[in-house]
């Protein structure tokens, strides 16, 4: 499951529009990932050494429970979130 950062909210799967600038953060569980739809993504995770960039067709598959921050590049993206 993935929770926006900030909120009381939870995501089920849902997908958003990043454009330009912004910054995205979630709370993330095991077993939930992010896939992207257009555009291309800075991701990174908590406690994970490496920074993923990902292009359209691509997706991070979160392997323990932690907090993702995702920023687009270059151009707005279009990321689905599953639980």
């Amino acid at each position: 499951m993935i929770a926006v950062a900030n909120t009381t909210s939870t995501l089920a799967a849902s997908q958003r529009r990043l454009e330009i600038g912004a910054v995205f953060s979630a709370s993330a569980a095991t077993g939930a990932s992010v896939e992207v739809h257009e555009g291309m993504i800075w991701l990174t995770f908590s406690n994970d050494p490496v920074d993923h960039l990902l292009n359209a067709g691509e997706s991070f598959d979160v392997v323990r429970h932690g907090t993702i921050v995702i920023q687009p590049l270059r151009a707005p993206a279009r990321i689905r979130l599953v639980p």
